[in-house]
């Protein structure tokens, strides 16, 4: 009717009310619904894979909770990081199908009641997170469409920095097949770099060398050196690219290498030791960087 092609089938589930996640088994035609369907969201963009994904149906009953909660799982089981938000504020069901207390949540969050940290709440262990619909508002349409709920995004211009809750951020543009930026990120008293994705460049390099209170530079190397062709044809770094790049710095500082492909990982770090780059460390997934102890932290999640 749309013109496009299904993502893929859900079967009606008839026993939905007693047991609505199905996907918290192992074996099953449902539970392999669901993964063919988290599978193929995989493979929609693969180089801009969605992050944003919005369950909706134009009639109740339709099934939107019970898709939007074995979705939520079964997303999770793949080792990505899920929040599931309860969006429907008039008759929310997903904190009663997960099993959670809903009555603090989204609302409350948008109402400026409550930080959005302390909303979120880790479900079976951890496996995902949820935000719950929270208190039920008299107005959820004028809630939903109010300035706390949207985002506004708001372009940013090379080298005009801008401020974050207290950091300050410089936006640097750097050699990549399309048009991107690295950052400088300052805060009271520690700087990180982020060069993005990036082949041999100078500005960000120049720009660092200006910072007194450098602490790291998070630097692209997406593949082994038998490769650098392909590298600098496609706007990234070798391990041989990597320490030829960071020789621009003035000062000695830690280099952090981001963005390793996981097939090419152990060949890469393999160089990056064959070229005695000592001061360089591939980056550890999940690990919090923390500089002197101020505000500024970075959480590895790729």
């Amino acid at each position: 009717m749309l013109g496009r092609t299904p993502l893929a089938l859900i079967s009606v589930n008839p026993d939905a009310k007693r047991h609505p996640l199905i996907t918290m088994g192992r074996h099953g035609r449902a539970v392999e619904e669901f993964r063919s369907l988290r599978t193929t969201l995989q493979f929609v963009e693969v180089d801009n894979p969605p992050r944003v994904i919005v369950v909706t149906s134009p009639l109740a009953a339709e099934g939107k909770t019970t898709t939007a909660c074995n979705l939520a799982i079964a997303l999770a089981q793949s080792s990505l990081k899920v929040c599931l938000v309860e969006g429907d504020l008039r008759r929310p069901m997903a904190s009663t199908v997960m099993g959670i207390d809903g009555s603090i949540g989204l609302s409350n969050v948008v109402a400026g009641q409550l930080d959005l940290a302390d909303a979120l709440l880790p479900w079976h262990r951890g496996l995902l997170t949820v935000l719950p619909a929270g208190t039920a508002p008299p107005d959820p349409t004028g809630l939903l469409g109010s300035n706390n709920m949207a985002l506004e995004f708001i372009p940013i211009e090379p080298r005009i920095s801008f401020e974050i809750d207290n950091i300050r951020f410089t936006p640097i543009p750097v050699n990549h097949e399309v048009p991107t930026i690295g950052l400088v990120v300052q805060a009271a008293d520690a700087t990180v770099v982020f060069t993005s994705d990036t082949s041999v460049t100078d500005d960000i390099w120049a720009a660092a060398n200006q910072l007194p209170t450098l602490r790291a530079v998070f630097v692209d190397c997406s593949f082994p050196d038998e490769l650098e062709d392909l590298a600098i044809r496609s706007g990234h770094l070798t391990p041989r690219l990597v320490v030829a790049e960071t020789a621009k710095l003035s000062r000695p500082t830690q280099i952090i290498c981001v963005h390793i492909k996981p097939d090419t990982r152990d060949k890469v770090l393999a160089q990056l030791a064959a070229h005695h780059a000592h001061h360089i460390a591939p980056v550890k997934i999940g690990k919090t960087y923390q500089f002197d102890g101020t505000p500024l932290v970075v959480a590895a999640a790729s």
